[in-house]
């Protein structure tokens, strides 16, 4: 039996790898964050606690494993575990809750996060390399529509003119599977306008 000196694992505290995956995406939107978790190493310089400087080295293969030791079995040809655009993302280990790991990786305009639970070392990134490459190969990023973009124009009832131009606030880019652009559906709702309408006026959404 082995005993957590840390006091981590707890019967009744369990997670999904969705939930990981949820509070990961939302982690990577921070600026700071994906600048550290792609660091090979840091030093923490002296304090008023510790005189020395403290040397800390990430322990995610997936930014610089390479060569004998460093490989995966993937599609029958052993890779090395440093993988074309990882970022990061988050190692992890308890006896019970065995090796964890979220991955992250960008190649072009496209982001994706893995998240691999209850694994050995090197299983969870052959496993996280499956999936980036599963991500990668078949999934891309298309703008649905563009960020103040025209869009069409409206009749206004009573109005001093016959139509008003529609602009878009904001626009709309998603990750979608290869081949499956014709199960977009486009729906437009307007809300009921009164003249005078105001520049900026928000009038409608679209779905």
């Amino acid at each position: 039996n082995f005993e957590n000196p840390h006091g981590l694992h707890d019967p009744n505290h369990y997670s999904t790898a969705e939930d990981l995956a949820k509070l990961a995406v939302f982690a990577y939107r921070n600026d700071l964050i994906r600048e550290i978790i792609q660091k090979r190493n840091y030093i923490i310089p002296p304090t008023n606690i510790k005189k020395e400087e403290r040397y800390l080295n990430n322990s995610n293969r997936l930014l610089y494993a390479v060569g004998y030791g460093n490989q995966v079995l993937i599609d029958g040809f052993y890779v090395d575990i440093k993988y074309e655009g990882a970022t990061g993302m988050k190692t992890g280990y308890t006896p019970e809750a065995q090796s964890t790991f979220i991955g992250s990786a960008e190649r072009g305009d496209i982001s994706l996060i893995s998240v691999v639970l209850d694994g050995y070392v090197t299983n969870v990134y052959s496993d996280t390399i499956k999936l980036l490459n599963h991500g990668f190969k078949n999934f891309t990023k298309i703008e649905l529509i563009g960020d103040k973009t025209y869009y069409k124009n409206t009749k206004i009832e009573n109005a001093t003119i016959k139509e008003m131009p529609l602009i878009t606030k904001d626009g709309l880019s998603v990750l979608i599977e290869n081949g499956m652009d014709d199960k977009i559906t486009e729906d437009v709702s307007l809300y009921s306008l009164v003249p005078p309408i105001k520049k900026d006026t928000v009038v409608g959404y679209i779905e």
